[in-house]
């Protein structure tokens, strides 16, 4: 359990050669999960219905209203019900799907994470506040680093409970409420905590930040005397250094481990405090879903909030951080319709705000199996952070999916916005030029003009949200919703794809990838990105640890595979655009849309074997790297990775550029052979 070198699903079969077979089978279980295993878990309890269905993708910036909007859709009461959680910051964490149905039975499945998931962030959550603990001794400082993630995901204090501050006081005035909304945080009393239980929970954090605390001092002591290093009178170079070699140190010690199985223990206790249902366990006696059905409204309603809930009240008692889909079926349908459509909708997580940023895999690949994408954004910030998700709607060929929701509209307001279209024209400009700048530069100018028509018949202005009765376009937008997408004519190629510019259209795109992660990693002396900024050393590290145990598709904020096929994705969509010899520029779009519809995934499977798959042993080595100076070796590690896997093609070309050419040249031309027209080649 110790040895790392264990920790990777890349180990198992040399674990099988020297341990009992049952223990390796009970070891490594879990510790690669895949999302299809929870998606083919959620469909075996409770199947997404396939005939006369349509499904809709929500996703959208955090807090941009996209969540209040699924409530709208859905038809749940904002006082009453509360339903699905909303705040200002990353409120949905993994996809809940929703199906409406006029059966009076309600029905729900939720899937968690792994064991050895939940204890990559627990140690996770630890290391940062063993960091903060090096550096202060603030007790409050240290439970917020170890609460409160700094992506917004895995929120230790929804499972363990808040840390009480001396100052605190829940009474103060606060000149910024509102009345209205608090009404509807505090209209559910049933499911808060006690005082007792709040104390309790209060007294277990206060033994972990004391043992923490303790740990990170007797750590820092011993390596500043090891090394007649003072941490407050070194260089930041040195500074650096000795906090990683410091951090490796508590990070590897047995009272770190013992302090991460307590806080295990106690999370797996808060199971035993959900209500209802039944449960579906692995060998180890993990839970993996849950399940429940019932007729009454309220009662599910209140049964789901264990698993998506983020209120104060129930910090303690909350299943939120370790779950990882929700599916629940029922009637979920607005009061201002006249007639019912059937219709999954799918809520995802919020996108980031940074806009160097990729769109994640495991969403792009969604787009081509969904019947609609539904984009929400803030119509007082119009487009300011979403032009990563229209290129990789545009990408990806799935133009004619996509509906734009803009919320907020009753916030929209200035002296030169004389009246409703006014608005609207204002809004609808921010779309025009993302769409003219971004888009067209990055994927193609007739990409970004069909785009732009399409949106001119799609898009739809919403407001008041917040309020049992929203305003705006919201039966239209339903209604849109509900109808089926007419099918193109599947256009034909008349001759082979013209090829000639290939091997530039990767090049390019390979040094877009590079230059990025050249930035991300530190690395000077070489072509970088110079608009971005490099990453803290523990992010990297915590980047080689997924990468190196197996599971580097899910929580990562900056994610190489997420860039890697962003970047050679829309490199391509430029190349089709002038690849492709069809006069008639409808008829050229859709056919460069339907190459790209079929290019996506096999560019993302080409980039997880790479980066994933093929580079497993490299990423070990990586993440191995400990104490003082390890730093520099490991993002060059990281680097020799990429220079291997996604080479930049150029002359004198290497082994690794040209493999690469050829199985992108093969995908490409064997996705456009299925495309000829044989009567005319």
């Amino acid at each position: 359990m110790f040895d790392e070198s264990w920790h990777s699903i890349a180990s198992e079969n040399r674990a099988k050669e020297r341990f009992d077979s049952r223990i390796v089978e009970i070891f490594y279980c879990d510790i690669c999960p895949s999302p299809i295993i929870f998606q083919e878990l959620r469909e075996k309890h409770l199947p997404l219905p396939k005939e006369e269905y349509k499904s809709v993708l929500l996703m959208g910036v955090s807090g941009a209203g996209k969540t209040t909007l699924l409530r709208q859709l859905m038809g749940t009461d904002p006082k009453k019900e509360s339903f699905p959680a909303t705040s200002v910051n990353r409120t949905t964490t993994c996809e809940t799907e929703v199906i409406a149905s006029t059966n009076i039975e309600y029905q729900a499945v939720v899937t968690f994470l792994s064991e050895h998931e939940t204890r990559f962030e627990i140690e996770e959550a630890l290391s940062s506040a063993a960091e903060r603990a090096i550096e202060s001794n603030d007790e409050h400082r240290i439970a917020q680093e170890l609460l409160e993630s700094k992506d917004m995901r895995f929120r230790l204090k929804y499972l363990l409970g808040s840390w009480i501050s001396k100052d605190e006081d829940e009474d103060e005035d606060d000149p910024f409420s509102d009345d209205e909304s608090q009404e509807t945080l505090d209209g559910d009393e049933s499911d808060s905590i006690s005082e007792e239980n709040r104390k309790a929970y209060f007294c277990f954090l206060q033994n972990i930040i004391a043992r923490v605390n303790e740990l990170a001092a007797q750590q820092r002591k011993k390596i500043e005397e090891e090394l007649n290093i003072s941490l407050i009178s070194s260089t930041t170079s040195d500074r650096d250094a000795l906090l990683e070699t410091i951090l490796d140190e508590i990070k590897q010690s047995k009272e770190l481990a013992d302090i991460a199985d307590d806080i295990l223990e106690e999370v797996k206790g808060k199971f035993l405090l959900v209500k209802n249902g039944k449960v579906e366990k692995n060998t180890t006696g993990w839970i993996r879903a849950w399940s429940y059905a019932t007729q009454d409204r309220q009662d599910f309603i209140n049964a789901v909030k264990q698993f998506s809930g983020i209120h104060y009240k129930s910090w303690g008692k909350l299943i939120t951080p370790l779950v990882n889909g929700i599916r629940i079926k029922g009637a979920f349908f607005p009061e201002f319709l006249n007639e019912k459509s059937s219709l999954v909708l799918i809520d995802t997580e919020g996108l980031l705000h940074k806009g160097g940023d990729s769109i994640r895999e495991q969403l792009t690949r969604r787009f081509i199996e969904v019947d609609s994408i539904l984009l929400v954004d803030d119509a007082t910030k119009a487009m300011m952070h979403t032009e990563k998700a229209l290129e990789a709607i545009a990408s990806c060929g799935q133009t004619q999916k996509l509906c734009v929701a803009f919320t907020h509209m009753d916030n929209v307001k200035g002296d030169n916005l004389k009246n409703l279209a006014s608005k609207k024209e204002h809004i609808f400009n921010g779309v025009k030029n993302v769409l003219g700048n971004t888009v067209s530069k990055n994927i193609g100018h007739e990409a970004a003009n069909a785009m732009r028509e399409h949106l001119e018949e799609n898009t739809f202005y919403l407001g008041f949200l917040d309020r049992k009765e929203g305003k705006g376009d919201l039966p239209e937008l339903y209604k849109k919703l509900g109808i089926p997408i007419p099918k193109k004519i599947e256009k034909r190629l008349h001759n082979a794809l013209n090829i000639n510019g290939l091997e530039l259209a990767i090049q390019a795109a390979t040094q877009e990838f590079r230059y990025k992660w050249r930035t991300y990693l530190g690395i000077y002396g070489l072509p970088r990105a110079t608009e971005l900024h490099s990453l803290h050393w523990a992010t990297i590290k915590a980047l080689t640890r997924r990468y190196a145990e197996g599971w580097g598709l899910n929580g990562l904020d900056y994610s190489p595979i997420d860039d890697a096929c962003a970047s050679l994705r829309n490199g391509l969509s430029r190349f089709l655009e002038d690849a492709l010899s069809v006069e008639n520029i409808e008829e050229k779009n859709i056919l460069a849309n339907q190459i790209r519809a079929k290019l996506n995934p096999e560019i993302t499977n080409l980039i997880i074997k790479r980066l994933l798959v093929d580079a497993q042993q490299q990423w070990i080595l990586a993440y191995q790297y400990s104490g003082r100076g390890s730093t520099h070796p490991r993002k060059m590690e990281i680097e020799g990775i990429y220079d291997k896997q996604i080479p930049i093609p150029q002359l004198p070309m290497n082994k690794h550029a040209n493999d690469l050419i050829i199985d992108i040249k093969v995908t490409l031309e064997n996705i456009t052979s299925s495309f000829i027209d044989k009567q005319s080649a």
